[in-house]
């Protein structure tokens, strides 16, 4: 990438910025999507990649289409359980075990691992705070 031709740099909108990550607001509208319907047309994608990893960029080359969230996710090297399954043991050192563990199957199919020790202990705080 030729970091002296404007076309190949990121694109930064030159009006105040209205949200706390940067991405600039005419409208109640992201401008990178009213850029995207102004270069490329219709269809705006539901999900935009900015492929320089600047969310507030602007340029029309440094953006693609991605089919959905999870797509988009992967391609910020982000997959799908953000290596929640890769954890042996929980947060306060129970092992994740098939004794132990809880599988919870959440109303839109996915599934949680849930420690059954902690759970108990949070069952048990629960019971002495109603006394």
């Amino acid at each position: 990438m030729d970091e002296d031709d404007p076309y190949e740099r990121c694109w930064r909108w030159p009006l105040p910025s209205t949200r706390h990550d940067g991405r600039q607001v005419v409208k109640n509208r992201y401008v990178y999507r009213i850029i995207w319907l102004a270069v490329f047309g219709e269809p705006v994608p539901p999900v935009v990649h900015h492929t320089c990893e600047h969310e507030w960029c602007i340029n029309p080359k440094h953006m693609e289409a991605m089919p959905s969230q999870s797509e988009h996710m992967k391609a910020h090297g982000a997959g799908g359980d953000w290596g929640q399954s890769d954890k042996t043991h929980c947060p306060k050192g129970h092992p994740y075990d098939e004794e132990n563990t809880y599988i919870y199957v959440r109303k839109d199919g996915r599934k949680e691992r849930w420690c059954r020790t902690c759970r108990h202990e949070n069952y048990l705080r629960r019971k002495e705070r109603k006394r």
